[in-house]
């Protein structure tokens, strides 16, 4: 196997492999060149790897010998082209229209959603290897959500937000188009602030079991299968109830381990909060939700006059067994 600095070749160009793996495979392995990738095998070095601690699988280990070999032929002289060159001249014919290219990977992840037992109580958690960069992210549970925007992130890619397409596919329910056709642009007021997420258990309580609000994480926890109440405060200058019609909500839930996500519909509007709290209160009918880690989304606009759309993602609120 070469050694000799100027015969190396760039294992980087190898999708999966970065700097720190070519290092990796420079003095764990002594591979130089393409050629000395491609005489691995890859069960042999899958197992090398894990030993080092680093999560790649069989099938990524192949794709780098499938492709050290491909660059070792690249990189070999085609002979018929040395020995019969090809003059540039008008009778050169001409090139072959481009081919389309296939599909390819740009990006690789491992991800594994680990368990353990400890004092008698399963643990979980969610693990994700960046192939390409190196990198790995640990979170504690079963969270696909933070997982999608790191892999994103990542990858140096981005998915269309929901406020990026609440017109679109939300709007449409939420308006009629009495409203709309009536409603000038200039008339359209600033979207109403929604301040507090409740949750109450058992139904008939006043005093909520868990509070979410805007970039802070619900403060309580919830049983599953048991009824519950939520109720959305929002804050409207000069007013502490709402009228009949005035506004339109929707409320889902989102269950992030199981993956599902259902819309709770409206019981009641127009009861002010609790307390000294004058904030106009929306409240969803009684519901039960099953064990998880949700996110809720909410969307509000008011109908007279008309508003901007409002929208808010509150995570996680932990619905405990």
């Amino acid at each position: 196997m070469a050694t000799d600095g100027n015969a190396h070749d760039d294992l980087t160009r190898i999708k999966g492999i970065g700097k720190k793996r070519e290092a990796w495979l420079q003095e764990k392995m002594g591979v130089y060149r393409f050629a000395d990738l491609a005489a691995r095998r890859a069960d042999e070095l899958e197992t090398r790897l894990r030993e080092a601690g680093q999560m790649v699988s069989r099938n990524a280990v192949q794709s780098w010998i499938d492709q050290a070999t491909e660059l070792m032929t690249l990189a070999q002289p085609d002979e018929e082209a040395v020995t019969n060159p090809v003059l540039d001249n008008e009778d050169t014919p001409n090139p072959l229209p481009e081919k389309i290219q296939e599909w390819h990977p740009f990006a690789s992840f491992i991800v594994e959603y680990q368990e353990r037992v400890q004092k008698g109580h399963k643990q979980l958690r969610t693990t994700v290897h960046h192939i390409e960069a190196d990198r790995e992210e640990t979170w504690p549970d079963v969270v696909p959500e933070p997982l999608g925007e790191w892999m994103q992130e990542q990858a140096g890619v981005r998915s269309m937000k929901m406020t990026e397409i609440i017109d679109k596919t939300v709007s449409e329910e939420i308006i009629t188009p009495e409203l709309e056709r009536f409603a000038r642009v200039e008339d359209i007021q600033d979207p109403i602030k929604i301040k507090q997420l409740l949750v109450y258990q058992p139904p008939q309580s006043d005093v909520p079991v868990a509070i979410g609000e805007p970039e802070r994480p619900f403060m309580g926890n919830v049983q599953a299968d048991r009824p519950c109440t939520l109720a959305v405060l929002l804050e409207m200058p000069g007013q502490n109830s709402i009228r009949s019609g005035e506004i339109n909500a929707q409320l889902y839930a989102c269950n992030l381990t199981a993956h599902t996500k259902v819309q709770v519909p409206i019981k009641s509007e127009g009861r002010s909060a609790p307390g000294n709290d004058p904030s106009p209160k929306i409240e969803f009918a009684s519901t039960s939700l099953l064990s998880g880690v949700y996110r809720f989304e909410i969307i509000v606009r008011k109908n007279k006059p008309l508003s901007q759309i409002s929208y808010l993602e509150l995570p996680i609120l932990h619905v405990l067994e």
